[in-house]
């Protein structure tokens, strides 16, 4: 037993130490967080892909008594991803490997069409740490390096749980299609396989694709670009699929676009509308009608008038004689206080009056500026004027968008896009990226700026008075489910051979404008059931698209 005296000086000589053992115990301690640190920040530059970064790190870690192995195997995988010779790791340890997201930085890989690297890695996963996905990405790497034969042997032998995965499905659907070698495969805007284009030119639709609903133009635009692994086109599969059921038992066309690129998302028409010519989303004119009277606003706006104390100032009473005959609206509107009221009602007097006062060349003028008489860069036919006016009534009707002017559904699109968009009208475009066979590596093609058609201001008042016609007592109020918000303008005519048509173009959701819209519904008896007819469309069309937006982005 120690005496009084020894236990003392221990404790001295313990007191004296203490200060050395804090700070001994704070320099391991700060070591220990420092290296961590080290060692987070270098595997994010490792998914940031600043791969030199990381690895330099890694090397000053390998000897660390904490995060040496897992360093290691940070090494490796750099190695992996840079090192065109690499084909054998060294001693990695399983969990060091857990320490990385692998299958992020494969898909980055793909994503930067960096396949020889991501069979390296994916090689190197299966080696230390084998997972079914280091199969999944091996056999993707080489579809895309072209090693058919290898990637087919590998496919059969995956498990029936992982071909029924994502990746899986979709591996075995583009490793059918490339039975061709000379196969370009062809996908939607978000990747989803819509077919291959063969050797000879010809389109072989994917499984559950119905090719009315692909446009013959985007597929020429396809075709164009050939010889690439993969294309992906402007269209967008789910809208275009919302956009032909919303149709369904009606003869019409559909457009929908991205009113900032231009790039058409959905470009359908029934069976029996198709089989009369061509596409006819892209090609059938018919008088713009009610759409008319956005143009008629702005340029009252441009000849120096305010519409909104015009119209404040003026009455409708359902009929009014012009020189050259008399025009009437669909009811008596009474005191019209507003243009928002006016555009909402869809007093037919209010802009005829508008027009009249700022002359015939103000809206010819007009009509041009937003593509009437021009064609598109890619050959699409916008609209046109039929004849110059005789008297005021021919000013009206052009005010009002009949009997004077013919548009397509496209173009009644790209109108609602300037509305959208603050006063730019796109460039229709039916291609959204170059990719790989697999689709999962697009390079985005640039798209031009637009055409600058009308002021933002004379858009802000544009898109105003359109969401009026939203609104209550507006003639397209109520046609969407709450929580999407959107703005339009209606539009209703006829003509003595195919009976009466509705344009109804827009844009939502509201606030933040990302898809552009005309919906037109034909062959129709009387001015009521084309009516009723188009309502029944907008409003499966909106709830079809506000089902979509639950599940993703628009």
């Amino acid at each position: 037993m120690l005496s009084r005296k020894k236990l003392l000086l221990i404790l001295r000589i313990l007191l004296w130490l203490l200060p050395a053992i804090c700070l001994t115990a704070a320099i391991v301690v700060d070591r220990y967080f420092s290296q961590k640190q080290d060692f987070a920040e270098a595997n994010l530059a490792l998914v940031g892909g600043d791969l030199h970064a990381a690895g330099s790190t890694y090397r000053r870690l390998a000897k660390s008594f904490w995060w040496g192995e897992n360093a290691k195997a940070g090494m490796a995988i750099v190695r992996a991803l840079t090192d065109s010779s690499f084909n054998e790791p060294g001693e990695i340890r399983p969990d060091a490997l857990r320490s990385f997201p692998i299958d992020l930085l494969l898909f980055k890989a793909v994503e930067g069409r960096k396949f020889e690297a991501c069979l390296r890695l994916a090689d190197f996963q299966k080696l230390v740490l084998p997972t079914s996905r280091s199969d999944l990405f091996r056999i993707l790497a080489l579809l895309e390096l072209e090693r058919f034969g290898e990637a087919d042997r590998i496919f059969m032998s995956l498990s029936a749980k992982d071909r029924d995965s994502w990746l899986g499905r979709r591996l075995g659907s583009v490793k059918n299609h490339l039975k061709e070698s000379a196969a370009t495969l062809i996908y939607d805007r978000l990747g989803l396989l819509i077919g291959r284009i063969d050797g000879e030119g010809s389109m072989h639709p994917g499984d559950g694709i119905n090719l009315n609903l692909i446009p013959s133009p985007v597929i020429e635009d396809a075709l164009k670009n050939g010889g690439k692994r993969g294309i992906r086109v402007s269209l967008d599969l789910d809208l275009t699929r919302i956009a032909y059921e919303a149709l369904e038992g009606y003869r019409g066309s559909i457009v929908f676009l991205d009113p900032d690129s231009g790039e058409v998302l959905a470009a359908v028409s029934d069976e029996r509308t198709l089989r009369t010519t061509g596409v006819p989303a892209f090609v059938q004119l018919r008088e713009p009608a009610s759409i008319s009277k956005l143009i008629t606003t702005t340029a009252a706006m441009r000849a120096g008038y305010d519409p909104d104390t015009e119209i404040a100032e003026m009455t409708c009473e359902g009929a009014k004689e012009y020189r050259g005959g008399i025009l009437y609206c669909a009811y008596r509107a009474g005191p019209l206080q507003s243009l928002d009221r006016a555009m909402a009602v869809s007093c037919n007097i209010a802009f005829a009056n508008l027009g009249v006062r700022i002359g015939e060349e103000a809206l010819v003028n007009e009509l041009r500026r937003y593509g009437f008489d021009r064609s598109s860069e890619s050959g699409f036919r916008f609209g046109s004027i039929l004849r110059r006016t005789r008297n005021d009534r021919d000013i009206a009707d052009l005010s009002i968008g009949i009997e004077m002017s013919e548009m397509t559904p496209l173009h009644g699109a790209l109108i609602a896009a300037i509305f959208a968009t603050g006063g730019k009208q796109p460039e229709p475009f039916f291609l959204h990226a170059i990719d790989g066979f697999t689709g999962l590596s697009p390079i985005k093609i640039k798209q031009g700026p637009g055409k600058t058609v009308i002021t933002p201001e004379m858009a802000r008042v544009g898109k105003q008075s359109m969401l009026a016609v939203t609104g209550f007592g507006g003639t397209g109020y109520n046609l969407a489910p709450d929580g999407l918000s959107y703005a339009m303008k209606t539009g209703t005519a006829s003509d003595g051979r195919t009976g009466y048509h509705t344009n109804y173009i827009g844009f939502f959701p509201a606030s933040e404008p990302r898809v552009a819209f005309c919906v037109r519904v034909t062959h129709q008896r009387t001015s009521s059931r084309v009516r009723r007819a188009t309502i029944d469309v907008m409003r499966k069309l909106l709830a079809g698209v506000h089902e979509l937006s639950k599940s993703r982005r628009l």
